[in-house]
């Protein structure tokens, strides 16, 4: 499948786009050329999570994007460096899949497939940078017991923090 995103698109593609799409784009595009990806970070509020997603991932290493939600940004953003790193040098990325040793105390991380329904609310510069739809994974954390929220008895006080991207909207 030939490529589409910002980096690969005919520049004369461009001219058709409002200028501040364009130099998102642009910012976009020159991050993921100089690294690889970058991580895009949000503050949370009183109503919504904090949370930070990839991009770059997929296009440069052929693999999903990842999100994460709930945790600080200050926290987020170096966690999602270090799991996009491990998919660099040949980790997993199933849908399930765990990811050890990053979080202090021991506390594990798993991979969930997000629901595709999510992408137009929560992914707008996935879809501006690639063009096109591409697979993103959710970067579940635990509870402090080393529960996930799939698991019984995880502490239901976490769930508002980190929504489950894998469930549809709505339900």
């Amino acid at each position: 499948m030939e490529c589409v995103c910002v980096l690969c698109r005919p520049a004369d593609a461009r001219a058709a786009e409002p200028p501040w799409l364009s130099v998102l784009g642009d910012r976009l595009a020159a991050a993921v050329r100089d690294y690889g990806w970058t991580v895009v970070a949000a503050q949370g509020g009183e109503q919504q999570p904090a949370f930070a997603h990839t991009v770059g991932i997929h296009h440069t290493l052929r693999r999903p994007e990842l999100a994460l939600l709930g945790l600080p940004v200050e926290v987020m953003h170096p966690l999602l460096n270090d799991v996009a790193s491990g998919i660099r040098d040949g980790a997993p990325t199933a849908d399930g899949t765990r990811v050890e040793g990053l979080l202090a105390g021991g506390l594990p991380l798993a991979l969930k497939q997000v629901d595709a329904g999510w992408y137009p609310v929560l992914f707008g510069s996935v879809l501006h940078f690639h063009r096109t739809a591409v697979p993103v994974l959710q970067v579940v954390w635990t509870d402090p017991a080393g529960l996930f929220p799939w698991d019984e008895g995880f502490a239901p006080k976490w769930l508002a923090e980190q929504p489950r991207l894998w469930i549809p909207p709505g339900r």
